[in-house]
């Protein structure tokens, strides 16, 4: 009998229980189909673009304070909501997300927090006005990240990344009625400084295919954590990968404060994490606030690293899939066909 040197025993039980894990080069995706010059020229912030129930596209312009719809073929688009501070009207808005025949939108008239729920042909169904949140908000750019500028619509229920309450999430009924709170707040290393650990712990709440939730942390170290549908923690990964590494090295310990009204500064915190969304498929997609989009499988497992060019590399505001499973991506308006299986990471059995 061969007996294996101490050595190769040890490599071989460590092999066992910590399967070596392999970075992924990056794959290239080319859009294969855009909005045409005249209808995107129409748009003065596309921050996200999505298709309904009915076939047909819903165009969220930031900028202008509005909503449109665009038809399937990409041919016609028209404005169903405008500006303007009355209710089935927008002003400031900061997050939109569709499901099923409705679609749901924040903004802030006169600087108060309003949800609105609209039919898919932009009648108005109600509005109402989540908790009084305390500051900080997580901004990027105008853009406003955490709070109502965090809104996932389930089809039911409507998530939102409200740390202040002591919780990561906050899922409300259509009609404004806090249902639950869940998720505890990561440890931070700054809970002496709440304004920056509060920062930190917002993020990306969304509704897995398996009826659970994931949520993804924009700000500091990135990770994303999965939750069952009772609410309960089933995993915690961090995201990493080579293209991360220079941004990782570089996270601060301590940040610039801004003033916020006349006696309050706060810490001026950028994401990581720009936008993230979970494909029909059930593998959740994250994009960087660097010009890459991470790919994870149900389990948690990093499946792909992608790299997204349309008219010239895209750096993704948003992140939706059609009916058919193509990726949908803002700025611009694109369209991609995207890999159906995981890639193989090398030394790995398929």
């Amino acid at each position: 009998m061969k007996v294996l040197p101490l050595s190769s025993l040890v490599l071989l039980t460590f092999a066992s229980l910590s399967p070596l894990t392999f970075d992924l080069s990056p794959e290239r995706l080319t859009a294969v189909r855009a909005l045409p010059p005249e209808i995107a020229g129409r748009f003065r912030d596309l921050a996200n673009l999505q298709q309904g129930s009915d076939g047909g596209y819903l165009a969220f312009d930031r900028r202008a304070h509005a909503v449109h719809r665009i038809d399937a073929a990409w041919r016609a688009s028209a404005p169903i909501v405008v500006i303007g501070p009355a209710q089935g009207e927008l002003l400031q808005p900061s997050a939109f997300d569709a499901g099923g025949d409705q679609f749901v939108v924040s903004d802030a008239p006169f600087g108060v927090d309003r949800i609105q729920v609209f039919f898919k042909d932009g009648t108005a169904m109600g509005a109402f006005q989540p908790r009084v949140r305390s500051l900080p908000r997580l901004t990027l750019g105008s853009t406003v990240m955490n709070g109502a500028g965090s809104l996932e619509f389930t089809g039911g229920t409507i998530l939102l990344s409200e740390p202040d309450t002591g919780w990561l999430v906050t899922e409300y009924a259509v009609d404004g009625k806090p249902l639950r709170h869940f998720g505890r707040l990561r440890p931070t290393g700054h809970e002496q400084d709440t304004d920056a650990h509060l920062a930190l712990n917002t993020g990306v709440p969304l509704a897995a295919r398996d009826g659970g939730f994931w949520f993804v942390f924009q700000a500091g170290v990135p990770m994303l954590r999965k939750y069952s549908r009772a609410g309960d923690l089933e995993f915690e990964r961090h995201i990493e990968g080579a293209e991360l590494d220079p941004v990782i090295a570089a996270l601060p310990q301590t940040w610039p404060r801004r003033r916020v009204g006349a006696d309050r500064e706060l810490p001026y915190i950028q994401p990581t994490v720009q936008t993230a969304a979970v494909a029909p498929d059930g593998r959740l997609w994250i994009a960087l606030t660097i010009p890459f989009v991470y790919v994870f499988d149900a389990n948690g497992d990093k499946a792909m690293v992608v790299e997204l060019y349309g008219a010239g590399r895209i750096r993704p505001a948003s992140l939706a899939f059609s009916r058919t499973g193509r990726l949908i991506v803002t700025p611009g308006g694109y369209e991609f066909e995207v890999p159906a299986k995981n890639r193989a990471a090398p030394g790995s059995t398929p």
